[in-house]
């Protein structure tokens, strides 16, 4: 992870060693609002992801792409909060998204994209024809949940594609996450872009646990497939305990312009039947790979929604 945020600043930085001309820089400020309706058994209350970001990439010979992306965002009843009716917290992460990859020639539109889905943020903005990017996301939360998320960034002319996760291959191979298997454990992207600024369409996967230190660890050594979270006797603390933050969704964004979309999706367990069925990628993910899953009985419910975003491009002269 320090070699890829050594070279991203280092690209970021650096470019006055180099001919200027050789150097493009694109900053740029960005707010937003996501609010969805939840529609499930006594699951009535809207969701809510308001963010405001700052980013900056350096290209350097329409080549070697570095890239920084931060972001505070502010949600509360989505995925990342305790979903429990009883409770309403609000959630405050304050994201550092470092990024250093390869690039093609340059198109006549930008790209809009996330490395992680906690913040409608879009921290990557290029016009590079193809470009892969490894990311590392520095998350600093407002009730402790610090982690590092790992990502990979993948984009074609008009196609992108995102994975992220803190623990899993390719992420652990490459040292970009810190491998804990909590909080943000892992999601994924599709992008399906506009030649006109914005993305006429996005897919995305997104799985949020709570976390009991070494329990997974253990879990896998000893061979339990759902390990069971510390129970409380106090109503208060089962009412704030760890698995009421399990949950997992899927969540279609369709653009309408530059400034606004149309969002719907799942949120819950993805869980179905009495056998459990599965339908969450994640899962799926850990089930392939011999790995204890995390307990969910999170209420599976839909949403509906819209989203504004505004970006503010600065005048590099």
């Amino acid at each position: 992870m320090k070699y890829l945020i050594a070279l991203a600043f280092f690209f970021l930085f650096n470019g006055a060693t180099y001919a200027q001309k050789d150097w493009i820089y694109t900053p740029y400020f960005s707010f937003g609002l996501n609010v969805n309706l939840n529609y499930g058994k006594k699951q009535t209350f809207p969701g809510v992801n308001l963010y405001g970001g700052f980013a900056v990439s350096a290209v350097f010979k329409n080549s070697f792409i570095a890239n920084y992306g931060g972001s505070i965002s502010l949600y509360r009843k989505t995925v990342g909060t305790n979903l429990n009716p009883l409770i309403d917290n609000i959630e405050i992460d304050f994201t550092n998204s470092i990024s250093a990859g390869y690039g093609g020639n340059p198109l006549s539109y930008r790209k809009l994209i996330r490395t992680m889905q906690n913040s409608a943020f879009y921290n990557i903005n290029l016009n590079n024809n193809y470009f892969g990017l490894l990311s590392t996301n520095i998350v600093l939360n407002n009730h402790r949940r610090n982690q590092v998320v790992g990502s990979l960034t993948l984009s074609g002319p008009g196609l992108s594609f995102n994975y992220y996760n803190d623990g899993a291959a390719p992420v652990k191979w490459l040292g970009i996450g810190d491998g804990f298997d909590r909080w943000w454990t892992g999601g994924g992207s599709f992008f399906v872009h506009s030649r006109r600024g914005f993305n006429y369409g996005e897919l995305s996967f997104d799985q949020f646990t709570g976390y009991q230190p070494f329990l997974f660890e253990l879990s896998e050594i000893i061979g339990i497939d759902v390990p069971p979270y510390t129970q409380s006797a106090d109503a208060q603390s089962k009412r704030k305990k760890d698995s009421n933050y399990n949950s997992s969704q899927y969540h279609l964004r369709i653009g309408l312009n530059e400034h606004f979309s149309i969002d719907a999706g799942v949120l819950g367990s993805l869980r179905v039947g009495e056998n459990g069925t599965i339908f969450s990628f994640q899962d799926l993910i850990h089930v392939v790979g011999k790995m204890p899953l995390h307990p969910n009985n999170d209420m599976n419910r839909v949403f509906i929604g819209g989203s504004f975003n505004n970006i503010n491009y600065v005048k590099v002269k």
